[in-house]
């Protein structure tokens, strides 16, 4: 329910499309859920893809290299335009994992045409944040019950609350969980949601200014 207004645009690739699984629909509502998203009446287009090749058994990012390409595609028929595709997975070592060459040529050709890719990857523009932590029970509110994860020094980054908070649950259709640790896997659909309503207030801004 907290997405499924959003919804524009579906489409499962994955080898088990018919199982809806709990990091995507988590992450989806953080970005847009009706309640307890971000950006609550952005526009959401979702695709569900694979991250592993099982015939060589390596974490894959071809396929997603390829989706974010369709996206490009499908937009220029929009006439609100997809500004940012938010995607909670990625690597540290590019020489780990395949198609890495692919998924950084089409991230800058999304550059290009006027969407940010935000994702776990060396480089990314989402490096710029850290996960924020609060003290468990107390108002949340009350900026004095957050602190950075693991203690780091407040100066390093922008931080984004992910600890002690709901997503939506993918174990049915009005479920929600709630999470005592989060991470960087869930910046990116808060981050994406921010950009997403200063797209909305200013159609020209880029997501190097919103960081600024």
């Amino acid at each position: 329910m907290e997405i499924k207004d959003n919804l524009k645009f579906y489409k499962a690739l994955s080898r088990e499309k018919d199982i809806a699984e709990m990091h995507g629909v988590a992450m989806t509502s953080i970005a847009v859920g009706k309640n307890i998203g971000v950006a609550p009446k952005a526009d959401l287009y979702f695709v569900a893809d694979d991250v592993y090749n099982f015939e060589q058994k390596k974490v894959d990012f071809t396929n997603y290299a390829e989706d974010i390409l369709n996206i490009i595609e499908l937009n220029k028929s929009l006439k609100n335009k997809i500004r940012v595709i938010s995607i909670s997975s990625g690597y540290s070592d590019k020489e780990s994992v395949l198609g890495a060459d692919e998924l950084t040529e089409a991230i800058k050709k999304a550059e290009e045409n006027n969407i940010a890719v935000l994702c776990l990857i060396p480089g990314n523009e989402i490096n710029d944040f850290s996960s924020l932590t609060r003290v468990s029970y107390e108002d949340v509110n009350d900026i004095n019950n957050y602190m950075p994860y693991l203690y780091e020094p407040y100066d390093k980054n922008i931080y984004v609350p992910t600890d002690k908070i709901t997503y939506a649950s993918s174990l049915g259709e009005e479920d929600y969980a709630y999470v005592s640790w989060g991470g960087m896997s869930s910046i990116v659909p808060y981050v994406a949601g921010l950009y997403t309503l200063a797209c909305q207030v200013d159609s020209s801004i880029t997501i190097e200014k919103l960081i600024k």
